[in-house]
């Protein structure tokens, strides 16, 4: 027996220096996963020594699902991220908890108790009435461990723990937040820019548009060709296939007027369109013909329906494919009757294949002439509408008239009638804006703002054409509202607790971001980088190019801190506004 235990001793011995060889050869070189060694994985990130794992990211995570939204599209959490604000949310919370335990601040158990008691918890550093979430107004224990404790995942007790560290950070928020201090001077200076708003008429006057109603002649075409030539030529080349390899096309000119379902209207339209025609063929021009009886949207270039492929069709009237294949040249058809118009058409053109070089460049030649004249007739409508107004003429007579090209004159200068060009400029209204805001339906323009701050007060303009955009515009101001101080004194508490607010915020998101970075820098916040980018991968890949590249800069821990939250707030109301 004394043998047998003696034998049996020198075995246990062998096996336990077999075992302790193993646990130190493993700890040097690492235990393979299903060793059974396992003293726990390791944590996404350490805080001043304080874990946060997988478990306590999916806790924050449900946390802010709870009291936040969480977006459910996946695409949505990717280009929101996330999963990187519910990481560096945990990570805010557990710095400024190390911080406010460093300067001696403290929150017990029995402080998270009585919080969940009444009824709230607190979410990066918001105090929620929890209760209000479950649908209930008195606190029930049932309604807390079988509603809101599975809602979150969590145990009772980890739930408590995670309330007391939240109620201490949020200790600290508000401490940093108490040291802020707003003047009479940001005050004044918050109020003035509620309070001096503006709300402006104004005319805009669109080149591109006032080009349809030029018709350059071939000799200002040739003019500007001869001018320009070198210009157009490197224009020629950047535009690929335009001019190369074309099938058969026709450029077409169109006279639409419409056919009305009663007899006798629909005769009085036909011979509105018999008119036109006769006007043409008595020697009047195409172009005034059209601006004059069509009601097509080329009316105003004259008709210009431009170049179309013969084989493909024009997209009108099966009448005009059939009658554009029959014309010549030059030719221009009788009256046409379709199902719901009456149509003239004209064909001026025809080309096949790569058009020469010389008549390419006149076509943009012409485009570029009529542009020019365009701005220019653009230019001086404004300059005349501007005049007419100072001038004494009531509004209405100067917008709501046909024409609207300058009342004052001076359009015959640039080959255009005023009674021909039937263009109205509409007068627009902005709405209150502020000082530092952008102009309603004209986008920032501090010098436009500026001169209608200091304009006349009874003046209907602004002694002054602007250009914005490749525009020009004539404002002029609709009303003014200026700072005063009986406003002042009548909303200073509540801009002194809106300013308060974000000027607080902007603090304590400043040095809770400076705070974290320092303490990754000194080693008191260490990342587990292999963890955290497998925690923050998404599976729709929006952040990769096509090679599967991260098209957008990698996430870093402390990217986020000090924003409570706030792009995850964002991204959660736009979500609920956009349903």
């Amino acid at each position: 027996m004394l043998d047998f235990l003696r034998r049996s001793a020198t075995s246990l011995f062998a096996w336990l220096i077999i075992g302790v060889l193993a646990l130190v050869f493993g700890l040097s070189f690492g235990l393979p996963s299903d060793s059974g060694f396992a003293f726990g994985t390791k944590p996404l990130v350490k805080v001043y020594g304080e874990k946060i794992g997988e478990e306590e990211y999916r806790q924050q995570f449900n946390l802010l699902a709870v009291t936040i939204g969480i977006p459910s599209d996946p695409q949505f959490q990717e280009l929101v991220g996330v999963k990187e604000e519910v990481l560096d949310t945990a990570v805010e919370r557990e710095l400024l908890v190390a911080i406010a335990q460093e300067l001696g601040l403290a929150a017990t158990l029995r402080d998270a108790e009585d919080l969940t008691a009444d009824g709230h918890l607190v979410s990066v550093g918001e105090t929620i009435d929890w209760l209000d979430l479950m649908g209930s107004v008195t606190f029930n224990y049932d309604l807390l461990t079988k509603g809101l404790l599975p809602r979150l995942q969590i145990t009772e007790p980890k739930y408590l723990e995670l309330q007391r560290r939240e109620i201490l950070a949020r200790t600290m928020r508000d401490l940093v937040r108490s040291s802020v201090v707003v003047t009479d001077g940001e005050l004044w200076d918050a109020y003035a820019a509620q309070a001096n708003r503006l709300s402006l008429r104004y005319a805009r006057y669109e080149p591109a548009e006032f080009a349809e109603l030029v018709d350059p002649t071939p000799d200002e075409i040739k003019a500007h060709l001869d001018e320009h030539r070198s210009a157009l030529q490197a224009e020629l080349e950047t535009l690929g296939t335009r001019f190369t390899k074309l099938p058969a096309q026709a450029r077409l000119w169109l006279i639409e007027i419409p056919k009305p379902s009663d007899e006798a209207e629909a005769a009085a339209a036909r011979s509105r369109a018999q008119t036109a025609l006769a006007s043409i063929r008595g020697g009047e021009s195409f172009r005034a013909v059209a601006r004059e009886h069509s009601t097509h949207g080329t009316a105003r270039s004259g008709g210009d329906y431009g170049w179309v492929t013969e084989a493909g069709g024009t997209g009108l009237d099966p009448v005009v494919d059939e009658t554009l294949a029959q014309l010549d040249v030059g030719e221009t058809s009788e009256v046409l009757e379709g199902s719901d118009a009456f149509f003239v058409v004209h064909v001026s053109g025809r080309r096949e294949g790569d058009v020469p070089e010389e008549e390419a460049l006149e076509e943009l030649a012409e485009e570029a002439a009529a542009k020019a004249r365009g701005r220019e007739l653009a230019r001086l409508a404004a300059e005349a509408d501007l005049a007419a107004a100072r001038g004494g003429k009531p509004l209405p007579a100067v917008f709501d008239s046909p024409g609207s090209l300058g009342a004052g004159g001076g359009l015959e200068d640039v080959g255009v009638e005023e009674e021909d060009a039937r263009h109205r400029v509409s007068l627009r209204e902005t709405g209150l804006f502020s000082r530092d805001e952008p102009v309603p339906g004209l986008g920032p323009n501090p010098e436009l703002v500026q001169a209608a701050w200091d304009a006349e007060a009874d003046a209907p303009f602004v002694d002054r054409v602007f250009e914005i955009g490749g525009d020009y515009v004539i404002v002029g101001v609709e009303r003014k509202l200026e700072a005063t101080e009986d406003g002042f004194s009548a909303e200073r508490d509540a801009l002194y607790e809106q300013q308060l607010r974000v000027k607080s915020n902007g603090v304590l998101a400043r040095w809770a971001a400076r705070r974290c970075v320092e303490a990754r820098a000194t080693g008191d916040i260490v990342v587990t980088e292999d963890i955290v980018r497998r925690i923050v991968t998404y599976d729709t890949k929006l952040g990769e190019d096509e090679q599967g590249r991260r098209a957008m800069r990698p996430y870093s821990v402390c990217d986020r801190v000090g924003q409570q939250g706030g792009l995850l707030r964002a991204g959660a109301l736009q979500q609920m506004m956009g349903r």
